[in-house]
């Protein structure tokens, strides 16, 4: 079965910005939201469902709202 794959924790993001999440391929762990600031995305990150070998997933994360000057 193997080991959990270890959490990602993204960087770079706008904290105060908003962004969904979208798996292409692949799973992400339940509980993840499907939207959420950059800060959780920064501080929490999210978890994918791989186990064993030569498994793969893809995702998008895309800014809807953006911090407002």
């Amino acid at each position: 079965m193997g080991y959990p794959f270890p959490t990602l924790y993204l960087r770079g993001l706008d904290p105060d910005s908003t962004y969904v999440f979208t798996a292409i391929a692949g799973k992400v762990q339940e509980g993840t939201p499907q939207s959420a600031s950059g800060r959780y995305w920064m501080q929490h990150g999210f978890n994918l469902a791989l186990r064993g070998d030569f498994q793969a997933a893809a995702f998008c994360l895309e800014l809807v709202r953006a911090q407002r000057p």
